[in-house]
């Protein structure tokens, strides 16, 4: 019995030869080239919130209604974080002050004292919280050190922005400024209860910035400056590392209040906490 002949085998497909499709990356526009830093700076103008305002309006009364004799006026509340006892005269000096010594802590959403440790995540509970030490009342204020004020700031961005927000409060947005240009942010925070003590945030770029398309606002709790990139990409970091001859403020990360990733707030009177409102996360440590 004779095999079957085999069917022929089916030429090659289509031997036309097809279109070659070659896929390139795109083109990437060269970046814009970079401004000295020397550029003129421009003083921004920022949006200030009412409540600011009102604000200022009544520190600067009561700095100006302060005695140099060391009177302490009737209302005074103590000082030290954690006493609720205001001055009713100098009888009060005979009342035991009952305070925590150490520094309020707001990390990962647990408020609680640095010296007692008891933590809670109810702001309210953490106001009332009985001090962990007693000692005497304190009145006013110490005088801040070389007259400058620890503020806390962070930053982050969108791809058409980059936010830089400073957490102060009861600063001085008139005597206060925000200077820009391209490549360059200078923020300056003057707060008179402190005797016009400042905070002071000066920095070269990372990236390059619209100076007339960026913004800024002031309210009772913080400064935030709104910066729009001048060329899409998103930054690796907010500035560059300090040179010799460069002037390098102190980063979030060189802050006392930051060697242990806390929040560090001076809630150093519960009248100063509430007449904000509020208090964020992080705030100024006066």
């Amino acid at each position: 019995m004779q095999k079957p002949p085999e069917p022929e085998k089916k030429q090659a497909e289509n031997t036309i030869d097809k279109e070659i499709i070659v896929i390139r990356p795109p083109i990437i526009s060269p970046q814009l080239s970079r401004p000295p830093i020397e550029t003129e700076m421009v003083v921004i103008m920022p949006n200030i919130a009412e409540s600011l305002k009102n604000l200022v309006q009544t520190t600067s009364q009561k700095v100006e209604d302060t005695l140099d004799d060391g009177t302490v006026e009737i209302g005074t509340s103590c000082k030290n974080g954690g006493c609720n006892i205001s001055y009713q005269g100098p009888q009060t000096n005979d009342s035991q002050c009952v305070y925590h010594p150490g520094c309020p802590v707001f990390h990962e959403g647990l408020k609680f004292w640095s010296c007692c440790q008891k933590r809670t995540t109810d702001f309210n509970v953490f106001l009332s919280q009985p001090g962990c030490t007693t000692g005497i009342h304190r009145w006013k204020k110490e005088n801040t050190p070389s007259g400058t004020v620890k503020c806390r700031w962070d930053w982050h961005q969108t791809p058409e922005y980059v936010i830089v927000s400073v957490y102060a409060k009861k600063y001085d947005p008139t005597k206060s400024y925000i200077k820009m240009n391209p490549v360059r942010l200078n923020t300056k925070l003057v707060f008179p209860e402190e005797g016009d003590a400042t905070f002071e945030l000066d920095m070269e770029l990372r990236g390059i910035v619209c100076v007339e398309k960026s913004s800024a606002t002031m309210t009772p709790s913080k400064v935030e400056i709104k910066m729009k990139k001048a060329e899409p990409g998103a930054w690796s970091k907010l500035d560059f590392p300090r040179t010799e001859s460069k002037k390098e403020p102190a980063t979030s990360q060189d802050t006392k209040s930051q060697d242990d990733d806390d929040d560090l707030v001076d809630l150093s009177s519960v009248e100063a906490i509430t007449s904000i409102g509020k208090v964020n996360i992080t705030e100024c440590t006066e």
